[in-house]
């Protein structure tokens, strides 16, 4: 069996060391919760829900939803970039989207 080392502690252990990025290393968890209630929104808006602090890591997200309709899709990003983290899911049924983050 390999004795093998992560990334983040192979930086720690060489010499000489160097640090992990401070959002890889030693941080917090937060979360932040938010909710909207989109009835009667119109096609093509955006819900804005979090704003998040520079360095920040998203590690899971959940969107609760109703049915909204038929041909109805929800996306969630950022401003510039709308679909980075879920790409238009049919929302016609109630459900619950789940993206766990693996990439960063």
């Amino acid at each position: 069996m390999a004795a093998v080392k992560g990334t983040n502690i192979s930086k720690l252990d060489a010499v000489p060391a160097t640090l992990p990025p401070v959002n890889a290393w030693h941080g917090r968890m937060r979360v932040q919760y938010d909710n909207y209630d989109a009835d009667g929104l119109v096609d093509g808006s955006t819900i804005a829900m979090a704003r998040l602090p520079s360095g920040a890591r998203i590690l899971d997200l959940v969107v609760h939803h109703d049915a909204l309709g038929s041909s109805t899709t929800l996306a969630v990003g950022t401003a510039t970039l709308p679909n980075l983290f879920v790409v238009a899911q049919d929302t016609s049924s109630a459900g619950t989207i789940v993206q766990s983050m693996t990439a960063y």
